[in-house]
């Protein structure tokens, strides 16, 4: 089951058991909130090491970099050309 979901004992659980309706929904907004900020995180996270690893990359094998970047760019404008 997806993690951003709750859970099916939350959505069974009877709004009207609690207080209200409008805490209930206050509970899992709240939790639903916590889990998109752990991806957000995750995320941000992850496109920092990407960042950091390509950075490296490109540093270390310049004329590599350089010569990919001309094939795609090579790639590219022929398949334009074609139309």
């Amino acid at each position: 089951m997806n993690d951003m979901t709750p859970s099916t004992t939350e959505l069974q659980k009877s709004p009207c058991a609690s207080s209200s309706s409008a805490e209930w929904l206050q509970e899992v907004l709240h939790k639903v909130r916590a889990q998109l900020d752990d991806l957000q995180a995750s995320a941000r996270d992850q496109a920092r090491t990407t960042a950091r690893n390509t950075d490296h990359l490109l540093h270390s094998h310049p004329y590599r970099a350089v010569g990919m970047a001309a094939a795609a760019g090579l790639l590219v404008g022929f398949l334009a050309s074609r139309r």
